[in-house]
């Protein structure tokens, strides 16, 4: 469905190490919507690597789900 296409397309855009913070706030919430907290950990790490001016606050969003 939706849902379903609109999260591979977040995923994707993190793989790709998008820095936009709206992206990784959609991600996390509807990992969090599927009971898939854990998951956040993952988009952490991987937002930790980012080298943009975003970096702080996407970790501070992400370390407050």
């Amino acid at each position: 469905g939706q849902k379903e296409d609109a999260q591979r397309i977040l995923e994707f855009a993190v793989e790709i190490r998008a820095d936009s913070r709206q992206i990784f706030d959609k991600l996390a919430q509807m990992y969090v919507e599927q009971g898939q907290d854990s998951r956040i950990d993952e988009l952490i790490s991987i937002a930790q690597e980012l080298e943009s001016l975003s970096k702080h606050v996407i970790l501070s969003d992400l370390n407050k789900m």
